[in-house]
């Protein structure tokens, strides 16, 4: 199934006539974080040019990446999640991932709204 994201969340909230306010935040906030990050990924797949895409990962059983930065020679998988609370769990389909393309992915992500970077 494919995925769209506007290129901007203000002007997609102006689109559907949402005010910016602490009840949007509050009702949507996890959709505009992934949202959010998803846009500024796929602004930076175009900056780096040929060999650089944005994809997402999804298998038969359930388990889905949010977003897998593509590179020539490695590919990054993405979780967003909204927490500031971090739990291993939130990990467990980045966890997946790399152990299916082992060749492919040493490394990925899981954004969240913690204060501070953290392995």
């Amino acid at each position: 199934m494919t995925r769209f994201f506007i290129f901007d969340t203000g002007v997609r909230n102006a689109a559907a006539n949402l005010l910016a306010d602490e009840r949007l935040i509050q009702a949507a906030g996890p959709a505009l974080f992934e949202h959010r990050v998803g846009t500024e990924l796929a602004h930076r797949a175009g900056y780096r040019g040929r060999g650089h895409a944005l994809s997402f990962w999804r298998t038969v059983s359930g388990a889905e990446v949010d977003f897998v930065w593509e590179e020539p020679d490695e590919d990054v998988p993405i979780q967003v999640k909204w927490t500031t609370r971090p739990r291993r769990e939130d990990g467990r389909h980045v966890e997946r991932f790399l152990d299916v393309y082992p060749t492919r992915a040493r490394c990925g992500l899981v954004v969240c709204r913690w204060e501070r970077p953290r392995r």
